[in-house]
């Protein structure tokens, strides 16, 4: 784990494109999730993290795109 100082709206561009914003306090590694259900990503970890009703279409199509590009 890291702590950083920064708003999410700084720390966003610096990341690899893998990452997501799916809600107001997460970004999400894409290489990390295993499942997107309505609402939550279910990561390796079986931790599951929030995706916003706002960021949903978003970041569902990041991701459907995200592992059309790993095939």
């Amino acid at each position: 784990k890291y702590t950083l100082r920064m708003r999410m709206s700084e720390l966003e561009p610096l990341l690899p494109a893998s990452f997501v914003r799916c809600h107001h306090s997460f970004c999400v590694n894409m290489e990390q999730v295993t499942e997107l259900r309505r609402f939550c990503f279910r990561l390796k970890s079986g931790r599951e993290i929030p995706v916003s009703g706002r960021r949903f279409a978003e970041t569902k199509e990041r991701y459907l795109a995200f592992l059309g590009s790993q095939l």
